[in-house]
């Protein structure tokens, strides 16, 4: 269940690489891509980690890992910019 996140993860890092080795300065500040990458690792942390073992068994965690998955992982990524400005 990581590989997802992980190749999400490794896709935007490689486009912003790129992204600020042709356009220093511009773009993406560092502050933004900090909080897409924050949220990515809670995205992978909450399908892949102890959360998810332990939902596995306990219909409390299952539902804890919903709302933390529905309440916290996409505000990061509104946060982040990693929307378009017209769906912020």
């Amino acid at each position: 269940m990581l590989l997802p996140p992980l190749l999400l993860l490794a896709l935007y890092l490689a486009g912003l690489w790129r992204l600020w080795r042709r356009a220093p300065g511009r773009g993406i500040v560092p502050l933004e891509a900090a909080g897409f990458v924050a949220g990515i690792v809670l995205l992978a942390f909450l399908l892949g980690g102890p959360p998810n073992a332990y939902a596995r068994w306990s219909l409390g965690a299952h539902m804890a890992q919903h709302m933390l998955l529905l309440a916290v992982v996409p505000p990061w990524a509104v946060i982040s910019g990693a929307l378009p400005r017209s769906l912020a």
